[in-house]
């Protein structure tokens, strides 16, 4: 009798998650937060670690957000000090490495031989993948990062920020979003009267700001959450339960938030 080849073997009945993102939640020392919707993985970043937070996803989403918007969160490494540069320096260096021209590290290493991206401020914050049976299926490490409250070069920028940030899009045009630090409840209040979109884990995550990181079991900076869909309501709204891993991780100790449920309508 012939023996299965290990190609048919190795198959699964469940497509992995394809596309790779990070997010950071940037919160002001006001506490504030800036709306951003995060970027996926660039080969610049270094080897897709698939489930587990890594530098790689850290540089992801730092890159990503002085990419598209300019804010620059590095440090030079021989006196600890945030890096400042310029904006017309930021504002070059967005469009080259957008264009590929440069990469983000080496972007860096031209302003400061010691500059390297602030990868250790960064707090995980949960991570979401989809669930199985949607059209696709990515996986997004969520980070909260606190701007240090005694930079005044960074502080200055921040609140020099325009209104609307120029964002660079992947076809070479640019995208204009709102930039405006807000406090997490009137950034829910927006989405509520349809004055801005959050996603579902924008959303989520706002709600529980006012939780401290490392609280709940498990800590919200080991939780991953693959929503599940636990039935539908007459009305069409679905009760979606947020505490399991996801089906690449059944059987780990990973687990997700187990006293929470959401209703949403899925359109």
């Amino acid at each position: 009798m012939s023996q299965p080849s290990a190609k048919l073997d190795n198959l699964s009945p469940y497509p992995e998650p394809r596309l790779t993102f990070s997010s950071i939640i940037l919160v002001s020392p006001r506490n504030e937060i800036l709306l951003r919707g995060g970027g996926d993985l660039s080969s610049q970043d270094g080897p897709d670690p698939k489930r587990h937070d890594a530098i790689w996803y850290r540089r992801a989403a730092l890159r990503e957000l002085f990419e598209g918007s300019g804010i620059l969160l590095a440090r030079d490494t021989a006196s600890g000090a945030m890096l400042h540069v310029s904006d017309a320096k930021r504002g070059e260096g967005r469009r080259a490495i957008h264009a590929q021209k440069t990469t983000f590290a080496q972007w860096l290493k031209k302003q400061d031989s010691a500059a390297e991206p602030d990868t250790e401020n960064l707090i995980p914050f949960t991570r979401w993948v989809n669930p199985i049976g949607v059209p696709y299926r990515y996986t997004t490490q969520m980070y909260l990062y606190f701007l240090p409250m005694d930079n005044h070069d960074l502080k200055r920028d921040i609140l020099n920020m325009p209104r609307e940030i120029h964002e660079l899009t992947h076809d070479g045009g640019i995208e204009i979003t709102d930039a405006r630090f807000l406090e997490s409840s009137e950034w829910l209040r927006k989405a509520v009267k349809k004055e801005v979109k959050l996603l579902p884990p924008q959303y989520f995550l706002r709600r529980k700001l006012a939780i401290f990181a490392h609280s709940g079991s498990p800590p919200w900076t080991q939780m991953c959450i693959s929503p599940t869909i636990l039935r539908t309501l007459p009305d069409g709204r679905s009760l979606v339960g947020l505490d399991t891993p996801g089906h690449e991780l059944e059987g780990s100790d990973r687990r997700g938030v187990g006293d929470r449920v959401v209703l949403v309508r899925i359109q």
